[in-house]
């Protein structure tokens, strides 16, 4: 079970996430993230991660220049996991309306 300390912790940091929306979507889409050219982003995302209290590491494998980030929290002896996936890659502009 998660102590009081563990929740206001993941309190904290969702609600530093949730102010942050905005901000981070505009930082994100400026960032080039096509297919196979995701490393920046990668890195971005993990940094606001990290800034929100959360652990990460960036795998770069199996494809270098296509990571994968894992994002880590409380990993205590309770073997719970919150799994979160998604793409980081976008379509060029000029590709958009295919």
């Amino acid at each position: 079970m998660s102590s009081d300390a563990d929740r206001e912790r993941a309190s904290r940091s969702a609600d530093h996430l949730s102010n942050e929306i905005p901000r981070i979507l505009s930082e994100l889409v400026k960032i080039r993230s096509t297919t196979g050219a995701e490393m920046e982003i990668a890195h971005h995302i993990a940094a606001k991660m990290e800034k929100g209290g959360f652990e990460t590491v960036v795998v770069p494998e199996p494809f270098p220049e296509r990571p994968q980030v894992v994002v880590y929290y409380g990993r205590g002896a309770d073997d719970r996991t919150l799994v979160l996936n998604g793409h980081m890659d976008t379509v060029p502009e000029d590709k958009a309306s295919d």
